[in-house]
């Protein structure tokens, strides 16, 4: 078995078994979306609204409601307490009948191939279009790959994939040293577009920046956008990133319609990004970058999350004149970053009170300058070009 067997962290999907989008969910709830690209998480529409539903391994860090032998189940959603445990339950029975047959076909496949213990891997399978829903809104993202060399010590992702390789029983090393590289991602992509509905697709630094430094090599993420690109009536695209590597593909992106590309600016302070970024573009390198994709006609948009200590004037003034729109959020946990959190400069960062006060003053300063603030998956104004087009 060669390494090119190896899937990314096995595909979790056979868990549920023949479930699929628009099939029932106990009597109320209907199956909306699936994104097995850092474990298992499931959308369900009912008549509270929209739940989100995720299968991690036991030994992840969050809390759950039902546990099987191996896994825990968590949901996210406006509805009684009684009713979103009765689905985890509904579900965690489901699992519960197939997780020991899918462990040990995915640990043979995994321990048994050459290549399973690099810490870069060329890996085949699953699939390109993961469907997801945020707010009602369904959406694609996009992978092209799995693990980022770019290390941010506070990255919530690594929460979600280091269980899932301690339960594969993959090498125990640190996040930010491993990746898996999706090689063949641009022939899946290619051939799901056929028949795929016509969804923003979102190119998702969350479980693996794009332009991560083996970008430069794979070309991974180049190649899905030529893909994209060659697509007739193509979905607007969103890509986000922490690089200035995307400035190698700046003259793809200005040929092609409907994308947005996005960099991530916590602060303007270069040493701590240094200190919990570390393989990411300085933040003068990332609103440079900005600027010159601006000037060749890219939408552009920032990300500031986490919030991290610095000039609030200073950033809001840099962010309004290189993004054509701004979202903020908050930190989502301090993980490996948390000696950096304990004490210095960052201390009292990681006070959610902090978080959320940086946020407001964000929020203003941005808005007296004229920027347009979203929140959520998407920008607004990204979907409507969707619903105006389909």
């Amino acid at each position: 078995m060669s390494s090119r067997d190896l899937t990314p962290l096995a595909d979790p999907r056979p868990l549920l078994g023949s479930l699929r989008v628009g099939d029932p969910v106990g009597a109320d709830h209907e199956l909306a979306g699936v994104d097995a690209s850092a474990g298992l998480t499931l959308w369900l529409r009912g008549p509270h609204g929209g739940v989100q539903v995720d299968i991690f391994p036991r030994s992840a860090p969050q809390p759950g409601v039902v546990d099987t032998q191996h896994f825990r189940l968590s949901y996210r959603g406006a509805l009684p307490t009684s009713a979103g445990k009765a689905l985890c339950e509904l579900l965690g029975a489901r699992v519960a009948t197939r997780e020991g047959d899918w462990l040990r076909a995915a640990r043979g496949r995994t321990l048994g191939a050459e290549g399973a213990q690099r810490r870069v891997r060329q890996v085949s399978g699953g699939r390109a279009l993961e469907l997801r829903v945020a707010r009602e809104v369904s959406f694609h993202a996009l992978n092209p790959y799995v693990g980022c060399l770019i290390g941010c010590s506070f990255c919530y992702a690594q929460g979600q994939l280091q269980p899932w390789r301690a339960l594969l029983r993959l090498p125990d090393v640190r996040w930010g040293s491993w990746v898996d590289v999706r090689a063949e991602l641009p022939a899946l992509l290619r051939d799901e577009l056929l028949t795929a509905p016509r969804l923003p697709i979102k190119v998702t630094p969350v479980v693996a920046d794009p332009y991560q430094a083996i970008e430069t090599k794979e070309r991974v993420t180049r190649r899905c956008l030529e893909v994209l690109a060659s697509t007739p009536n193509p979905p607007p695209v969103m890509l986000s990133t922490r690089s200035a590597r995307v400035l190698d593909d700046v003259e793809l992106l200005a040929q092609m319609s409907g994308v947005w590309v996005g960099m991530s600016v916590p602060t303007l302070d270069a040493e701590i990004c240094a200190t919990l970024e570390p393989g990411a573009s300085s933040p003068q390198e990332r609103i440079e970058a900005l600027r010159r994709l601006q000037s060749a006609g890219v939408t552009t948009f920032a990300v500031a999350q986490p919030m991290l200590p610095g000039d609030v004037r200073e950033l809001a003034d840099a962010l309004a004149g290189v993004a054509d729109s701004v979202t903020l959020d908050t930190l989502h946990g301090t993980y490996a970053a948390s000696p950096h959190f304990a004490s210095g400069p960052l201390h009292e960062a990681a006070d959610p009170a902090w978080q959320r006060a940086r946020l407001d003053a964000m929020a203003q300063a941005l808005a007296a300058r004229g920027v347009p603030l979203w929140r959520g998956e998407l920008p607004p104004a990204l979907c409507g070009e969707v619903r105006d087009t389909a």
